[in-house]
């Protein structure tokens, strides 16, 4: 029998370690739950000691399992990582953007036009979300996300801060937090909302209707209809101070919990289009505020 196993019974070894489970294994391998236990069972066969035992959640690695996981692991991930180069490479005009859904729509966008004037070969990949997306695990898509900053990656707008903004009719009746009590509320669900706006400025909460969003798209868009003051953060500000769609509201600013972020990809990894991309976008973030 030869004794090196084929690389297919140890991208499924690395898997079942990786996911706990034959069952979850051949989920994430698109086979079926009795292809992979054949398939540790031949590795078994070939390396003549038994690699998982089972417990009563799945599986887990043998101390014999754990060494060969142990270099396994390094090359498969090795293996990924020439592929994904490979891959990235075989693209070298199109560049994937995964951006936050409010920063495409208010910052993004209005501005695209000049990079893909400048560079006319190049296709982009958007693709927007509310949520953060999970961090592109082969590193060639360039990320603009929301939410505190991870390590790593670079914040967007330098010092962050809240501030409160309305239309500027709206705006220039209120002179204090006491007239906001006069005026609806528009508040965030789960970001920088009121209740912490009122609990960082040590600010009494009016008594006043408060209208609830799940985003800050929302809520700036319900702010530049006249129906209420909502919190932003500055640089999601910017473009509506700037046009006077909206103006400050003065009732102080707090720092900011979240924001804006990029993950570049790795230069190893990223096409000329990802490089051309990323530059583009730090020369624009760069740009001094208009407001």
């Amino acid at each position: 029998m030869d004794p090196h196993p084929p690389l297919r019974l140890l991208h499924a070894f690395h898997c079942v370690v990786s996911e706990g489970s034959f069952t979850n294994a051949s989920t994430a391998l698109g086979v079926s739950q009795p292809a992979v236990s054949q398939q540790i069972r031949e590795l078994e066969t070939i390396c003549g000691v038994q690699l998982f035992r089972r417990t009563g959640r799945g599986v887990e690695p043998t101390n014999a399992g754990r060494q060969l996981a142990s270099s396994t692991r390094s090359h498969i991930e090795a293996i990924q990582h020439s592929l994904g180069a490979i891959r990235a490479r075989a693209k070298d005009h199109h560049v994937e953007v995964r951006v936050n859904s409010m920063f495409a729509t208010t910052w993004l966008i209005p501005r695209l036009a000049s990079f893909l004037t400048a560079n006319p070969d190049i296709e982009i990949d958007l693709t927007s979300s509310y949520w953060v997306y999970p961090t592109d695990p082969i590193h060639t898509a360039v990320q603009i996300d929301f939410g505190p900053v991870p390590s790593g990656a670079e914040p967007i707008g330098g010092d962050e801060i809240v501030l409160a903004v309305a239309t500027p009719s709206l705006a220039d009746r209120i002179r204090s937090t006491d007239d906001l009590s006069k005026h609806p509320l528009l508040d965030i669900r789960g970001g920088d909302g009121w209740a912490e706006f009122f609990a960082a400025t040590a600010a009494t909460p009016p008594k006043t209707r408060v209208h609830t969003s799940m985003t800050y798209l929302h809520t700036l868009a319900l702010a530049r209809r006249g129906l209420g003051v909502a919190l932003a953060h500055r640089f999601l500000a910017t473009d509506d101070l700037w046009h006077s769609t909206l103006a400050v509201v003065p009732v102080g600013t707090v720092p900011a919990r979240e924001q804006y972020y990029l993950i570049a990809p790795r230069s190893d990894m990223a096409t000329s289009a990802a490089e051309l991309f990323t530059t583009w976008l730090r020369r624009e973030l760069a740009r001094p505020s208009e407001v």
